[in-house]
């Protein structure tokens, strides 16, 4: 443990190599692999997962699993949180059907104690809810993350401000959709909540900035929403992060925007812009094309 929180070159394999050093000796002694021996397997998924090795990740919560479904009672938490770590690997590697298939398993396994559960199911319900989301599976995704905010807000009351991200990603959905009015609640809520805990982290205050102007665009207010998206702009030249992929789409709506106003010169800028960075990063793709259009 002490290696792999420790950073440096190489610590990284060594540590793998007491894990595994640790969960022969335990197999040896106890005749069997035991739940030690499960911890140990995500540990070393964790260490590869942090390093990219999503196959070896996979390998290594197979193993978990597979150990705490004979060492475990079927419905230990435990093994719903190995469950969920798997389908995100899964997610990863491009096995979606499987994936989603393991998302609902986790659920239905940390639902068995809900009382002392409801913010892991929560957690396990928006990663589930984001893959159908990104899937373009609608109706899963807002049943899910409904759900997952609806076990949210059980445990932790109304206005807490962590519920801000199931706001706005139901918002998402709902914009997505057309349905607007449905969208505006969701996003006036997701800011009311991050307002309540401010934060000093840039980028933090750039997705604020970033909601507010989504929804200022919402409400036919594009001056509003033009001054927000800026602010964000701004934000992340100041972090050195304005060629990002993300930041390019933000100033893509900034191009909008201007258009919308008439003011052609400042968009053009503004797509000239988005297009050498959706070349570079993207290559021969819609989004590129798009942004010839």
């Amino acid at each position: 443990l002490a290696l792999a929180e420790f950073g440096c070159e190489g610590a990284e394999e060594e540590a793998i190599g007491f894990f595994r050093k640790a969960i022969e000796c335990v197999k040896g002694s106890a005749g069997k692999p035991t739940e030690f021996c499960a911890a140990a397997y995500v540990d070393i998924s964790a260490i590869y997962l942090d390093k990219g090795n999503l196959e070896e990740a996979r390998e290594a919560l197979n193993e978990a699993i597979n150990i705490r479904f004979k060492c475990l009672a079927e419905d230990d938490v435990r093994i719903a949180i190995t469950l969920r770590k798997l389908a995100d690997v899964l997610v990863l590697l491009g096995v979606k059907e499987e994936a989603a298939s393991l998302y609902q398993e986790a659920s239905d396994v940390a639902k068995s104690n809900l009382n002392q559960n409801r913010l892991l199911v929560a957690e396990i319900l928006h990663a589930k809810g984001t893959f159908h989301h990104q899937e373009d599976e609608t109706g899963m995704a807002l049943e899910a993350l409904r759900e997952s905010l609806q076990w949210k807000r059980m445990e932790l009351g109304p206005d807490e401000p962590s519920l801000a991200l199931q706001y706005y990603a139901i918002g998402n959905i709902l914009i997505a959709g057309g349905d607007e009015d449905g969208a505006v609640y969701n996003y006036e809520e997701s800011i009311r909540l991050r307002k309540l805990r401010p934060s000093d982290d840039p980028m933090v205050q750039a997705d604020l900035l970033s909601a507010e102007g989504l929804l200022h665009n919402l409400k036919k207010e594009p001056d509003k929403a033009l001054k927000c998206l800026q602010q964000v702009l701004a934000i992340c030249a100041d972090l050195g992060v304005e060629n990002d992929v993300r930041v390019a789409q933000i100033r893509a709506e900034v191009g909008e925007l201007h258009f919308v106003q008439e003011e052609y010169e400042e968009a053009a800028s503004c797509f000239d812009e988005v297009f050498a960075v959706r070349r570079e990063r993207l290559g021969d793709c819609i989004e590129v094309y798009l942004t010839q259009y």
